[in-house]
């Protein structure tokens, strides 16, 4: 009986580990998100950004930081080069 508590209790553990190390599911970014990287991408800024999008400038710039943290980004920079590597702009 102990030694089947104890073989459950390591099973547990091992099961927690192994969740715990797998990577995290890669959150799909909106329409929005991919808009807002697909005019930096070209140079826009953030005010051509929203006007493109008809949006304020805060939300442009809040779209754009989703998809930089949705893409494990540094930097504007980086989720561009990130998204154009997965072919997503």
């Amino acid at each position: 009986m102990i030694a089947d508590t104890a073989a459950g209790i390591a099973v547990y553990r091992l099961k927690e580990m192994a969740r715990r190390k797998s990577p995290p599911k890669q959150e799909m970014l909106s329409a929005r998100e991919v808009l807002a990287l697909r005019h930096l991408s070209v140079g826009h800024e953030a005010g051509e950004v929203a006007a493109a999008l008809g949006v304020t400038i805060n939300t442009a710039k809040t779209y754009v930081l989703r998809a930089q943290r949705k893409l494990r980004a540094r930097n504007r920079t980086h989720a561009i080069a990130i998204a154009l590597r997965r072919r997503l702009i």
